[in-house]
């Protein structure tokens, strides 16, 4: 056998060697595309994306509100409004206001990009833990220190419903359109709560991990929950049946978000990178490059960019098509 190549040989290894190298630059590229948000002094506990507005909006630790464009990250408004930490924000839809949630026991609600606070509610006796609007803006969601779940006209402030439990709270989601809410319940369950009623739909097993970051799907069909030791459970919620179990390597789970279109879920992990997963196949479909330290919260925009915000007073906007 010759060791030579023929012509068409060394021309297919040439091609060969041309579309790796490509491949590989373009790799490089895409997950290069990282923006930092700077400016923060603490830690970054929530973040959100105000679409209608081209904004990406960080919580900090230092009980500040900061403003950054989506477009290329330049901070745009400083705000300041709450007396203590920040532990979180939220928006919804076409919005142009943010809801604040802070460990002074209010909810601020400001119209943006101005920074003015519209709404002021005495929400909690104690931290406001977490706060969420529905998608289409038509409720506005709490839990809180004093294991109470409240539930808000965004409009007026004007408490709708209120639901005390015996157990702390961790986590909140809330769906499209303000008909239900998901929180962790006690003994590792999962709970699903009517919003019109205030009473129990659905109890649900957690399958052994107790829930620390949960999600609802667009569709409202679906839940994400993400557990002590980071595993991720999809669960129907129509009959708490699950449907599929994750695990990556890390060993907690901060925040967890579905994209648009409930194909996949971001997670932002305690350890190593942002996680992509697939819903479908339960397959991690890419991780981010990995941050400086734990990473706290994530947000996605109808764009598919995804911002992240994490322990080390950093925020991070990635130019990523996720449904590239």
């Amino acid at each position: 056998m010759s060791r030579w190549l023929s012509m068409k040989e060394a021309v297919a290894v040439v091609v060969m060697i041309v579309l790796v190298n490509v491949v590989a630059v373009w790799s490089m590229d895409y997950f290069r595309t990282e923006i930092p948000l700077v400016g923060h002094r603490f830690a970054v506990p929530g973040i959100v994306f105000v679409d209608r507005q081209q904004l990406v909006v960080t919580a900090c630790s230092d009980s500040k509100l900061r403003l950054f464009s989506a477009a290329d990250g330049k901070p745009i408004r400083e705000i300041t409004g709450h007396t203590r930490r920040l532990t979180g924000v939220t928006s919804y839809a076409d919005a142009n206001e943010v809801a604040t949630s802070s460990d002074d026991g209010t909810i601020i609600v400001w119209k943006v990009p101005e920074g003015i606070p519209r709404l002021s509610i005495a929400a909690h006796a104690g931290t406001v833990l977490a706060a969420q609007y529905s998608r289409d803006g038509s409720v506005l969601v709490s839990i809180g220190s004093d294991r109470a779940l409240r539930i808000w006209s965004p409009k007026s402030g004007e408490l709708i419903q209120e639901v005390v439990v015996r157990h702390d709270f961790t986590c909140l989601a809330v769906d499209s359109t303000g008909s239900i809410a998901a929180t962790n319940g006690a003994s590792e369950e999962v709970v699903i709560w009517s919003l019109t009623t205030g009473k129990v739909l659905h109890r649900l097993s957690s399958h052994g991990e107790a829930t620390v970051a949960i999600a609802l799907s667009v569709e409202g069909n679906r839940l994400v929950a993400a557990g002590t030791e980071g595993g991720l459970r999809i669960i129907d919620v129509s009959d708490g049946k699950l449907l599929r179990r994750m695990r990556g390597n890390a060993r907690r789970v901060n925040d967890v978000e579905f994209t648009a279109d409930d194909k996949s879920i971001v997670v932002a992990t305690s350890e190593g990178p942002v996680q992509v997963w697939d819903v479908g196949s339960g397959e991690l479909q890419r991780s981010l490059p990995k941050e400086r330290a734990e990473v706290l919260s994530v947000a996605i925009s109808s764009h598919g960019m995804i911002a992240t915000g994490s322990r080390a007073r950093s925020a991070t906007l990635w130019r990523i098509d996720l449904n590239d």
